[in-house]
């Protein structure tokens, strides 16, 4: 005999109100379908195997066997088997004849035994209240449909008699309004079409009531339910007259399997759902939105007002990562909407909420550079670079120290312990953070640019550290980064001498070295250049400061000196700081007295001076001469009976002869002499007789810087040196 969807849906649906809760639970009305097709159709009826039933509808679970495959097909064969009865055997599924049934299935004496008989039990009084059996049902005869009777429910015509449609345990409860006529009603529905016969499409219920229930499973998002009404032909007749339409409903089915998770990594919402299938001639799609937070859910959800709050969706699902903020409860809705012929349906709203979990994310990649623009020797502005989700709120934090490592090791710690750790609240950098979205999903690179380096040698190492707001009171704190500059240099001065030079200076903090370069006077500082010297600390100190041998370039020019130290292998240089080096020639000179020859021990002076050899010859040499004499100053000799004269007013003014005077060259004596160019040694004359006993000096015949005017700078007294002979040769003895 073969059985009607309908009828075996009918049959389950009662079942259903009284079978265990494990049958409910792994046998949905989704499943009734593939149920059905285990029957055997045999002489008189169909039966029902339990193995049949977990191979090919429990997916060959043996574990169900007893609690769920034997009792449905217990029900089914009392249900569809032939009339004289149908007894299943326990040892098919391995079970011996003295096991005990599992608790909730029926016994034997229940179920077996109406099999054999197919008798009916009796009811007992508890059972009263429950749906009459099978056959109390009455099995009425429906006639052709004609369309001759006037319908009540006219949607075409927008007179729609509406079903109210409600959820129970998953199946649909219809209820209609009472036509009248004490007809019989039968509900005929449809996954495909509004049906416009009941004899076309599945039938759900007949009944004498108002309501019916409809467990039969979805084939698309949309169920056309319509109620027809039958008149009645005699109290006891099985037969029925003509039909009309009373009420009708399109229902749209809520989203199925509509679920949200949260995925950690990427910091979103996923929400995922099946699919709907849309009827023929209809359109469906599905309606989301994030209800905002923390706001009463009820005004929304009331109407249709929650559709201002809508956000997209890819017909499946929607990822929603827009200000997602940790431990907060946010609200999704979905339903489903249909067009069909012109009109729109919606199914009912579904709420679902989630909490995403506070992200403790902690930044590690903090990097510092100097800012463009800025001087690349001083480092004065610095540009902070740092990677981040989206959502996440960082603050930059500038300090002279590095924060406590008891507080950066720990995952979280409380935002009032910041200062405490080392990052007080003015430490922050408050500067806006530029934003720039990278290829990796909800990450974005920062920027903070020109951010200032304090001045003041407190700050030559300075501590940059990132730190993370969870918006719950919490913070994380991330990697520290140090970044060094070399102290700049102070209070620099330069002594000349004739053939060294001495620099001084505050030695600048824990500087490693200071290199000095020498430039001409107008040209810039340039570090990429090789520096003529170098000097640790060590020698500094030990020197006395830094002694240039051999001095520094005669015609000067610009001393630069800068500091160097020294962070995780990276030279580091101060900026520099210049002085000017004046110009230093200097100059040496000899005197030859007549009878400087060495007799018995002693020299000839005053001997050859009784015969009227007098004459003195001097010779001027340069060591580091003037290049040529436009700038070349004057030399004087000068006699002083009692000391060694010390400047140009110190004694007589000696005339000096430019040639050997002879009687036959007369000349006039000069009293300054220009100093020779380099190179160029220059000799000079004098007659000593005219003087008595002292001391000859040949000096440098100027003043000193501040006594020099501003045009003749460069023949002031400082920039010329000049090397005295030994002493005995500046003494004429009596």
């Amino acid at each position: 005999m073969a059985i009607s969807f309908r009828e075996f849906t009918h049959a389950m649906t009662q079942w259903m109100t009284e079978a265990p809760e494990e049958v409910k639970q792994n046998l949905r009305a989704s499943s009734w379908k593939s149920l059905m097709l285990t029957g055997k159709d045999v002489d008189g009826g169909t039966v029902f195997s339990p193995q049949e039933i977990v191979d090919r509808v429990l997916d060959g679970n043996d574990e169900l066997t007893m609690t769920v495959a034997l009792p449905v097909a217990l029900m089914l064969n009392r249900r569809f088997g032939p009339k004289n009865g149908i007894s299943v055997q326990l040892e098919e599924q391995g079970a011996d004849a003295g096991d005990p049934l599992p608790e909730g299935a029926p016994s034997p004496d229940a179920h077996g035994m109406q099999e054999a008989t197919n008798e009916e039990p009796t009811p007992q009084p508890d059972q009263a209240s429950q749906a009459p059996s099978d056959e109390e049902t009455i099995d009425w005869i429906f006639p052709a449909y004609d369309y001759s009777r006037e319908d009540l429910d006219r949607p075409e015509e927008g007179g729609r008699v509406p079903v109210t449609v409600s959820d129970v345990g998953g199946s649909l409860r219809y209820t209609w309004p009472d036509a009248g006529q004490s007809e019989v009603y039968r509900v005929v529905i449809s996954d495909l079409e509004d049906p416009y016969s009941p004899d076309d499409f599945d039938e759900a219920a007949v009944t004498e009531g108002l309501n019916a229930l409809d467990s039969a499973p979805w084939t698309t998002a949309v169920r056309f339910v319509t109620v027809w009404g039958y008149e009645r032909l005699g109290d006891d007749e099985k037969y029925l007259g003509q039909c009309r339409r009373v009420a009708s409903r399109v229902v749209v089915h809520p989203v199925a399997q509509w679920s949200l998770s949260f995925n950690s990594e990427s910091r979103c919402v996923d929400a995922s759902w099946e699919p709907p299938v849309a009827p023929p001639g209809a359109t469906v799609k599905v309606r989301t939105a994030r209800l905002p937070l923390e706001q009463p859910v009820g005004r929304y959800l009331r109407g249709s007002a929650w559709l201002s709050c809508e956000i997209p969706n890819n017909g499946a699902g929607f990822q929603d990562s827009e200000n997602l903020v940790g431990g907060k409860q946010y609200n999704y809705v979905a339903a489903v909407e249909a067009q069909i012929s012109g009109e729109t349906y919606t199914s009912t709203p579904i709420r679902q909420q989630i909490t995403p979990e506070v992200e403790r994310e902690k930044i590690v990649d903090l990097g510092i550079a100097d800012d463009e623009g800025s001087d690349p020797a001083r480092g004065s502005a610095l540009r902070l670079t740092w990677t981040q989700l989206s959502q996440s709120s960082v603050t930059v934090y500038r300090t002279q120290s590095p924060v406590d490592p008891a507080a950066s090791d720990r995952a979280t710690v409380p935002e009032e312990a910041l200062a405490s750790a080392g990052l007080p609240q003015d430490a922050a950098i408050t500067a806006a953070a530029g934003i720039e979205e990278l290829d990796t999903p909800a990450r974005q690179l920062r920027t903070i640019s020109a951010v200032p380096w304090p001045d003041g040698h407190e700050w030559d190492t300075i501590y940059f550290t990132p730190v993370t707001f969870h918006g719950d009171g919490e913070v994380t704190i991330g990697t520290t980064v140090q970044r060094k500059r070399a102290t700049s240099i102070e209070n620099v001065t330069l002594t000349r001498r004739l053939n060294w030079d001495l620099v001084t200076f505050t030695w600048p903090g824990d500087a490693t070295l200071v290199e000095l370069r020498m430039t001409a006077p107008d040209a810039p500082f340039d570090a990429s250049t090789t520096p003529f010297m170098s000097v640790t600390h060590e020698d500094y100190q030990a020197d006395g400061g830094c002694v240039i041998k051999n001095g520094l370039p005669a015609p000067g020019g610009r001393l630069h000196l800068n500091a160097i130290t020294y962070m995780s292998g990276t030279q580091i240089s101060s900026p520099p700081v210049s002085i000017e080096v004046p110009s230093l020639w200097t100059y040496q000179y000899s005197l030859k007295w007549p009878g400087d020859v060495k007799v018995m021990g002693g020299f000839m002076r005053q001997a050859v001076a009784r015969f009227g050899h007098t004459v003195v010859e001097v010779t001027v040499e340069a060591l580091r001469g003037v290049p040529d004499q436009s700038g070349a100053i004057g030399l004087t000799l000068l006699h002083n009976p009692s000391h060694l004269p010390l400047h140009a007013a110190d004694g007589q003014r000696v005339g000096l002869f430019l040639e050997r005077p002879t009687k036959d060259n007369p000349q006039e004596p000069a009293m300054s002499v220009l100093v020779p160019p380099n190179g160029q040694p220059l000799s000079l004359w004098f007659d000593h007789s005219a003087f008595p006993p002292g001391y000859f000096r040949l000096v440098v015949d100027s003043y000193p810087l501040s006594a020099i005017d501003e045009g003749a700078k460069h023949q002031a007294l400082e920039h010329f040196g000049l090397v005295d002979p030994s002493l005995s040769d500046l003494i004429k003895k009596g």
